[in-house]
């Protein structure tokens, strides 16, 4: 036995010599003590003007990050949205869509009209209605009439999956054939610190309006849970399964509002504007075939990245290896407040365009200086250009080098202490 004691102390020493915990210790010590005291300014700022009906963009992002098994308060993204005021709902709630472009969406206001809205509609808290309803909010005579009722009201879409709250968001009656990540679309006003007005008398097909079990089952999109009919998603049927190569990878899923009628103007650079579809982006397509002016040249004149498919993203969800990069055809677009991104490779794809044809892109910057002169977007790692974003809004850099450099090791290291300390004693 004590010949036992002395090997098995011999390989611990051994082992303790090779592994060097300051790897872990240092980093997680540095990146708790910086996160903590940014939490802490962030606490102080949030409850002099905090607004819990509809938070800004300053609390969207409500995710925890956890850094060698320690759970850190959550992240606030800065305020970065060219209206002041603009909010994108409460965060257990907010709204999905690409704010501040410009284009078309087509609207079904009833069976035999439709109405042309904004190509951000939905995408941020808005009284979307007033002076666009054709039969009840352009005039101050019609009913409710302009400024009036739920033409005043503030709404936006939603994630069904992704909405925590005790008013329950509605299937769209706008986007009837429209969906998020494979779901329909649904909107809240309640997220937005409105009171929906609308639902009751002019969307008769809305689950809630369904008041009975066998009303609620008739149609396709509702549920009954024992006392109340509902969308089926908010309904806890929220385990669709979605194909990566056309919703993004699972660790970067594409963003966007799929099947959404209209158009979308994108900048196709050198101040070109094209119209491309109002869903651009939404999924995993070759967007770029047969529309872009490049991609319309004859065959063998048109460049590889036409048949190239991609996708926007969520640089504050997108963890995949190769990082998403900030956006051309849409400098402006807002995301839940943050610029929009966009991913070849969640698709399954190898970007053949941006080295070319996105010279202002955060990736094509090769040195701090370069970097630096675009810090509006980028930022430097130490190593490289990303989208600030990916630097410093949505996690520091220093958290995946601990992950790297000693998250991993430690799990291993306490494993192989737990087995020998019984032996030793």
């Amino acid at each position: 036995m004590q010949a036992m004691r002395f090997c098995v102390c011999s390989l611990l020493a051994a082992f303790v010599v090779a592994f060097e915990p300051r790897a872990i210790t240092v980093d997680v010590v540095d990146v708790a003590r910086a996160r903590a005291n940014k939490d802490e300014r962030t606490r102080s700022m949030n409850m002099k003007s905090f607004d819990p009906r509809a938070v800004t963009v300053d609390a969207v992002n409500d995710k925890r990050t956890e850094v060698a098994g320690s759970e850190l308060q959550p992240l606030a993204l800065a305020h970065d949205s060219k209206a002041s005021g603009v909010t994108y709902g409460n965060p257990k709630c907010p709204c999905v869509g690409f704010d501040n472009v410009n284009g078309v969406t087509k609207v079904a206001i009833d069976r035999d009209t439709q109405a042309d809205y904004p190509a951000d509609l939905g995408a941020r808290c808005d009284a979307w209605d007033n002076d666009r309803h054709p039969h009840s909010c352009v005039e101050e005579d019609q009913k409710p009439g302009a400024g009036k009722g739920w033409c005043a009201q503030q709404w936006c879409y939603v994630d069904p999956c992704n909405c925590d709250i005790p008013v329950l968001p509605k299937t769209s009656a706008y986007l009837p054939d429209s969906t998020f990540q494979g779901k329909p679309v649904y909107y809240s006003y309640a997220t937005c610190g409105g009171e929906d007005l609308w639902t009751k008398e002019n969307h008769k097909d809305a689950c809630v309006n369904q008041d009975s079990e066998k009303t609620c089952w008739a149609l396709e999109k509702c549920a009954w849970d024992g006392s109340k009919c509902g969308g089926k998603e908010v309904n806890s049927q929220c385990n669709k399964k979605l194909h990566g190569f056309t919703w993004g990878m699972a660790s970067c899923r594409c963003v966007g509002i799929d099947n959404q009628p209209g158009s979308l103007d994108v900048d196709i650079g050198d101040g070109k504007m094209v119209a491309y579809p109002a869903d651009v982006g939404a999924t995993c397509q070759t967007w770029d075939h047969k529309r872009h002016p490049e991609c319309k040249k004859p065959a063998g004149e048109r460049p590889l990245w036409c048949l190239d498919k991609w996708c926007y993203v969520d640089p504050c969800s997108c963890n995949h290896a190769v990082p998403p990069k900030t956006s051309a055809y849409l400098p402006d677009a807002k995301y839940q407040g943050k610029p929009v991104y966009y991913s070849y490779a969640t698709c399954g794809s190898t970007d053949q365009w941006t080295t070319e044809n996105h010279k202002m892109s955060c990736v094509n910057q090769d040195s701090e200086k370069a970097c630096e002169q675009l810090k509006d977007k980028c930022a430097w790692t130490g190593k490289e250009c990303l989208g600030k974003e990916l630097v410093d809004l949505c996690h520091a850099p220093s958290d995946r080098h601990v992950e790297r450099a000693g998250a991993w090791m430690a799990a291993p290291m306490l494993a192989f202490l737990s087995m020998l300390f019984p032996l030793i004693a």
